[in-house]
């Protein structure tokens, strides 16, 4: 009896696909500071900018999840993935880390970035999805 209470709760418990690890890819040169000013006269998100490491956090808001934004070089680690990023031109490279449980607030905070700067975000994926625009 006991193994089928336990059963139940995983099958109850909602499982997301959203993936943990993304990238923020932008074809124009892009600063931590520009991202953080994105979220300056924000109620809802708040941005804390680490300028001299290159990293931007996101609080989403009451729960304290965040998203965090760490500035990369152009090389990613491999052919498939740096061809990628010289097809589309992109020039600045973010590694980006979510909480898959907050998925959709943190659509949002990443579309108010997109929507401000430009570029997209996508999973760091072996084929770069999903794509946030």
């Amino acid at each position: 009896m006991k193994n089928k209470l336990k059963l139940k709760k995983i099958k109850n418990h909602t499982k997301t696909n959203c993936p943990r690890e993304w990238l923020y890819l932008n074809p124009a040169e892009i600063t931590p500071r520009q991202i953080a000013e994105v979220f300056e006269k924000e109620d809802r998100f708040v941005a804390q900018l680490w300028e001299e490491a290159g990293v931007v956090e996101i609080e989403l808001g009451e729960n304290a999840k965040s998203i965090d934004m760490e500035q990369t070089g152009s090389d990613l680690g491999d052919e498939y993935s740096n061809q990628y990023l010289k097809e589309r031109n992109i020039t600045s490279v973010y590694l980006v880390m979510i909480v898959p449980e907050d998925e959709q607030t943190a659509y949002e905070a990443m579309r108010r970035v997109t929507a401000s700067l430009g570029g997209y975000f996508c999973g760091d994926t072996e084929d770069f999805t999903p794509v946030i625009k």
